[in-house]
């Protein structure tokens, strides 16, 4: 475990303070300082297919412990302390040649004579890899051909995002094999700002250098906002260009130019791509259309939401909205309101009620909240919903009251579509029955007695009061006629007498709703019932419109329905003696003929018995 033991200095145990890069015509020296803090290995500049050093010294004398790995980078064996150690060799015949710096040194100094260096800065502060490149040759010198590699090539892709700022996205790929490092130096555009860290920008153009075996490189810049944007693809340049241009529908763009590619279904509608040649240009002019003058906000959907009790009641607004800008949005609640909660798309805000109003922050987009309050105002004869103006005209108003079932609901009004009392109506039908019937003078019953038997008829299912009515007027016809056939009136005495049985329960199913149930006043409409009411209106100005409801306590239709089963029980008596007279009237029920009598069946030796004489 001690022999195996990695040093403390892991993984910093060799560094390079300072490097010395000398290039005059075709020979390169580097001196390289390094310090190891122990026993150590570390890589060399340059190596692989790039350029590869001919001789090596460490200290003065030639290096001892070098080797070689698989992919052509060599590596020094060092001992602890301050060593200088100096690579020479000939440039190879190619137009640019890469020295990669596997150990990036503090600082470099470059000595080059006949040729183009990149990858340094200003201070001295190195990329991962040097470049050098041949300036241009002249037009009458001989060139041959030779054997040689790939030079290095990439492909730079910018998209400009055009919205409320402006964004420019650029990458460059690796298109040359992998093995080797590339460097490139890519121009910016006019007003182009880089702000990736990672990217260093000299003389108006971002340095990249790929190691070898990284693939693309981004980064991300601002761009200045301006009437006018030219693209143009450089005619003499290691890479070629893919443009992509991304409009906000808040700017208006004119592209003159080349043609843009064929929109695939990966690209977003939007966005328009070109691959210029080299040489190509492409203009943009930019414009920003004026605003259309109109709301800024815009509110989709209210829903009123009220729940009276005997001292008050509690409410609760439900709103959607849409706002094309960030602002405030001002909501007005009724009269001694007492705010509970305020919410936007879920979350809760520490709202106050100032002057009844409440302000709710609105961000851009679609949006929802919710507004909570209690009022004393209770429920009584006449109970309105408060009046509440939300700040701005609405579509979609719904209007909500829950009333509990201790009341009686006798009228309803509001919006148009909205529930209706139809109970009325089925008394009005109740008195033109009672005036029919009465006129046929089969009952006994005049036009109040069956008007009053249909109104506590009305509690319950229409044929229940079917049932009854048909009994009466079915006792009032025996009475009026007599079957002579003495089959069919025993068979009608019986049918009566099943009727009267069933005519009798449902007076008493009457009589137990009416006393222990809950009124059934044929309430319906817009999804509404006997306690929850329901109101909608398509377009509401600012202050949303107002619903009433006129009802009882519950205790007034118990003391209706307690009257009329008294009313019925002392009707129910004279009803029953009228009925009896009429189901026995002509007889309760008739027997047919006597048979005559059997006689005695005789055997056949007996003889006849004697005929009395006449």
């Amino acid at each position: 475990a001690r022999l195996g033991e990695k040093p403390d200095c892991v993984p910093g145990c060799v560094t390079s303070p300072r490097l010395l890069l000398e290039v005059e015509g075709e020979s390169a020296r580097v001196r390289v300082e390094l310090h190891a803090a122990t026993y150590a290995v570390a890589p060399l500049p340059g190596g692989g297919s790039d350029w590869l050093p001919e001789t090596v010294s460490v200290d003065g004398g030639p290096a001892a412990g070098l080797a070689r790995d698989a992919n052509g980078a060599l590596w020094l064996e060092l001992a602890p302390g301050v060593h200088q150690v100096v690579l020479e060799g000939r440039l190879p015949p190619r137009e640019a040649v890469q020295i990669p710096l596997p150990l990036l040194p503090a600082r470099v100094e470059a000595r080059v004579n006949g040729w183009l260096l990149s990858g340094v800065d200003a201070a001295g502060r190195p990329e991962a890899t040097l470049q050098l490149a041949r300036p241009d040759r002249p037009a009458n010198e001989s060139t041959r051909l030779e054997p040689t590699e790939l030079p290095p090539f990439a492909r730079v892709t910018r998209v400009l995002h055009l919205g409320l700022v402006w964004t420019v996205e650029t990458r460059v790929d690796r298109v040359s094999p992998p093995a080797g490092a590339l460097f490139v130096a890519v121009p910016l555009l006019p007003g182009e700002s880089v702000t990736s860290d990672s990217v260093r920008v000299e003389n108006g153009k971002a340095q990249v250098s790929l190691a070898p075996g990284v693939a693309n490189v981004g980064w991300t810049s601002s761009l200045s906002e301006s009437a006018k944007l030219e693209l143009r693809a450089p005619k003499e340049a290691p890479w070629t260009e893919l443009w992509a241009l991304d409009v906000s529908p808040v700017w208006h763009a004119e592209v003159s130019g080349i043609a843009p590619l064929a929109q695939t279904s990966e690209t977003p509608q939007r966005v328009r791509r070109w691959q210029p040649w080299p040489g190509e240009a492409l203009e943009i002019a930019l414009s920003r259309p004026e605003a259309s003058s109109g709301p800024t906000l815009t509110l989709d959907r209210a829903a009123l939401y009220l729940v009276p009790a005997l001292r008050g009641y509690e409410a609760n607004l439900a709103i959607s909205l849409r706002a094309s800008r960030g602002d405030t949005h001002t909501l007005t609640l009724p009269e001694g309101a007492e705010l509970l909660s305020a919410s936007v798309d879920g979350a809760r805000l520490p709202i106050a009620l100032v002057d009844r109003r409440v302000v709710l922050p609105v961000q851009p987009g679609a949006h929802s909240a919710e507004i909570a309050w209690r009022a004393p105002q209770g429920v009584g004869f006449v109970t309105r919903t408060p009046r509440v103006d939300v700040g701005a005209p609405v579509v979609n108003t719904e209007l909500q009251l829950d009333l509990s079932r201790a009341r009686w609901v006798w009228f309803v009004g509001g919006p148009r579509l909205g529930p209706a009392v139809l109970w009325w109506s089925l008394l009005a039908v109740a008195l033109l029955l009672a005036i029919g019937l009465s006129s046929s003078r089969l009952t006994p019953l005049g036009v109040m007695s069956w008007f009053l038997l249909f109104v506590g008829l009305s509690q319950v299912p229409i044929y229940l009061a079917l049932v009854v009515a048909g009994w009466l007027l079915a006792l009032g016809w025996r009475r009026e006629h007599a079957l002579a056939d003495p089959g069919v009136f025993d068979f009608m005495q019986i049918v009566l007498v099943l009727w009267t049985t069933a005519a009798l329960g449902c007076l008493v199913v009457a009589l137990q709703q009416g006393l222990l149930g809950l009124p059934e006043m044929q309430i319906s409409g817009n999804g509404s019932s006997g306690s929850l009411l329901r109101w909608y209106q398509d377009r509401s100005p600012r202050e949303l419109p107002t619903a009433w409801v006129v009802s009882v306590p519950l205790l007034v239709y118990r003391f209706a329905m307690l009257a009329w089963a008294l009313w019925l029980a002392v009707a129910l008596l004279r009803w029953l003696r009228w009925g009896w007279d009429s189901f026995s009237s002509g007889g309760a029920w008739r027997h047919g003929p006597p048979r005559p009598p059997r006689l005695p069946r005789r055997r056949p030796e007996e003889a006849p018995p004697a005929v009395p004489p006449a």
